[in-house]
């Protein structure tokens, strides 16, 4: 069915591919960032200051590498005809870790810390 439908799933995965692409290079992004040292709220030091957000950040740029990952074995059993569909369902435990790691990135915003540091700007 992926081999014979392979114009229709390649679209598909390549929006959802191209999606997690972006989101883990902003997570990347933002995690390796010196604006992540800001003080804000309650903090005294610049490593406080980082540790606000940079566990949800990791956490949920791990979520997109791996998802991306999946998209990227999706789009190869589509295009090359190659069956890695085993892999890509093995992979889905990423999406119970996808729930946790949003929950947590949620948590850390709604913080006390978090949103000193939300009415900043940072």
């Amino acid at each position: 069915m992926l081999e014979k439908r392979w114009g229709l799933f390649t679209i598909i995965a390549g929006i959802v591919y191209t999606y997690h692409l972006l989101w883990t290079i902003t997570g990347v992004d933002k995690f390796t960032d010196i604006t992540r040292f800001n003080k804000c709220g309650d903090v005294t030091d610049k490593y406080e200051a980082s540790a606000v957000y940079d566990t949800a950040i990791a956490l949920v740029a791990v979520f997109h590498m791996i998802e991306w990952v999946r998209q990227a074995i999706f789009l190869t059993s589509a295009l090359v005809g190659v069956n890695l569909m085993g892999v890509y369902y093995a992979l889905s435990i990423n999406i119970p870790y996808g729930f946790i790691a949003m929950l947590i990135g949620i948590i850390s915003r709604y913080s006390s810390n978090g949103n000193a540091c939300a009415e900043e700007g940072l």
